[in-house]
Parts: C-alpha cells; structure tokens; sequence
C-alpha cells in the first residue's frame, strides 16, 4: 500500500465511518494500517496485566442491543473496514458485556497470539474471513450523532474486543445497515401503543423523523406503527426505549449530548421523562426452558479457522 491508499484509508474512515471492501484503495490502505500497527505494537507489546486491564474497561462499556424500530425491508448487507471501538457487545440495552461470557486472562492470551502472528498471512484470514468456515465478525450499524454504534450479531464479541483492546485502528466485519423505512408492532389490545404514536408524531413536528403516509396500520390484534425515514433510529421507539438508547449512547461514547439531529436533548428528556419510566408493553409471561450447557474448546483452536471460542468453564453462549 502507499502512502496515498493509506491517508486515503484514514480519511475514509473519519468521513464515513467504514471503508467498504469493494473500494481497492481503501481495502489496500486499511490493511496496511491495520499491520503496519500491530507490527508497531508487536515492539513493545503491553504485559498481561495492562491488557485484562483493556479488556475489562471495553467489556464495561454498555450494550446497544435494542428492540425497535425493524426494518420494514431486508437489511442491506456489505463487507468493510471498522473501528472497532464502535462496536458494542452484550444483549441487553445499557448494561455491560457479562462477566460469565469472556475471561479476562483467556483474552489476553488471544491478544498475545494476534502480536506473535501479525506478519502471518493466516492470521488475517482465521480471523476475519476463512472461505472454508465463512466466520467472520458481524455487526449491525445504527446511525447516531456520534458516530455509528455497531452491535454484535452472530460472531465476533472476542475477536473484536482482542483488536479492540491492542488498539488497532480497524477490523473487517460483515455490516447490516439498519435503514428506513421503519415499523413498530404493538399488540393492539394490550399494548400502549398511543404513547409511543404521540411521542413519533412530538419528533416529526419537530423535524427528526417523518412519518409514512399511513402510520398506524392494523392487521388483526396487531397493529404498526410506520416511520419513513429518521435522522437517528434508535429514538423511534417508545420513549422508555429511546430514552434508554439515549442514556446507552451517552455512556458507551463517554460524551453528553446536546442535540440529537433537530432535537433538544434537554427539551426532549423533560417532556418525556415521565412517560419514559414506563414501559408501554405489555410483560408476556413464558416458562423457563432449560438445555445442557454448551462446554467450549480451548483457545488454542482460535488460531485454526474455528468460530469464536472460550474456556470450558465458561458455559453461556458467546454469538
């Protein structure tokens, strides 16, 4: 790569937000900055303790898991260069990646496995595409006036948190962009979907969404609420998700906002701050299934194509 490829690469990222795989230039410098760094870091690798230490800040950082809006068509799906400090890991909105899903001395062998093998093409390949296993890190991209934050997807939680943690500049995913248009279903007879309609209806007066021409379309007992387009996703919800999207946003960038697109964040947390203490759904009630743990291999097999790994003595499934 050259000189050009790389700021190119760089500019790309800053501007965007992702190189695509399809752009050779970008491709090509992005590649090189990845190796060119962890050959740099190879040099003077930090020591064990420092990178639990890593590890544990990145697994605090909340999970940006969220249930609405969807996406009323198929998800666009494209392969590019990331930040990987944009991704977020973990199930549930606002709280940490668990304890019981990664350990921090297992990681750290893994960041130590990138460092020795970071002039091997093979490394590459193990952990960002092998055509044999197709096993690559996956993430969604939801757009916010920080930057886009990526949730995991199927793959790709320790992967991206051993990169994330030597502090390279990009990793290579598979990205579903989240885009419009956008629905929420409700059920229509147990739901409170009114408050979430005039919390969307308050946004569109204020020019952060628009609405579709129908908004509100039942089918039987359920019914949706239809957005055609807005500037930030994860606020069209109701306004005890958005609000919550909000505060995970805050903190998983370590900033305070105060404007959202059109939106005064003052204004907008205010006004809604009493409904947000509700959740407008109505709790469903299942029974617990139970199954057989799943035991893990060795770390070892990381190196050798395999999907992401723990040690056996952790049991909960890792995506």
């Amino acid at each position: 790569a050259t000189a050009r490829q790389m700021k190119y690469a760089q500019s790309l990222l800053k501007r965007v937000g992702a190189i695509p795989l399809g752009d050779y230039d970008g491709h090509i410098g992005a590649f090189r900055l990845l190796k060119d760094h962890l050959r740099e870091v190879a040099t003077d690798p930090p020591d064990r303790k420092e990178l639990k230490r890593r590890f544990r800040s990145i697994a605090g950082r909340p999970s940006f898991d969220i249930r609405e809006p969807t996406c009323s068509r198929p998800r666009r799906s494209n392969w590019a260069w990331i930040d990987p400090r944009s991704i977020a890991r973990g199930r549930v909105l606002g709280k940490p990646f668990p304890r019981t899903e990664y350990d921090p001395s297992w990681m750290a062998d893994l960041a130590q496995e990138i460092l020795a093998e970071h002039d091997s093409p093979s490394l590459y390949s193990h952990h960002f595409n092998d055509p044999r296993y197709g096993y690559v890190i996956v993430v969604s991209s939801i757009q916010g006036p920080l930057g886009p934050i990526r949730p995991i997807g199927t793959n790709g939680n320790h992967r991206s948190m051993a990169f994330d943690a030597l502090r390279c500049p990009v990793v290579l995913a598979e990205v579903h962009d989240e885009h419009p248009p956008y629905r929420i279903t409700y059920n229509d007879e147990d739901d409170d979907w009114g408050t979430t309609r005039d919390f969307l209806e308050w946004q569109e007066d204020r020019g952060a969404l628009r609405l579709s021409s129908r908004p509100v379309v039942r089918q039987g007992s359920y019914l949706e609420l239809r957005i055609a387009d807005a500037t930030t996703p994860w606020l069209v919800a109701s306004p005890h998700n958005a609000l919550a999207a909000l505060d995970a946003y805050e903190r998983f960038w370590d900033r305070k906002l105060k404007r959202v697109g059109a939106l005064d964040v003052a204004e907008l947390r205010a006004t809604w701050r009493s409904a947000a203490q509700e959740d407008v759904r109505r709790p469903l009630h299942v029974e617990a299934i139970t199954a057989e743990p799943l035991v893990w291999a060795p770390a070892s097999i990381m190196t050798k194509g395999s999907s992401d790994v723990a040690p056996p003595s952790m049991k909960l499934h890792m995506g």
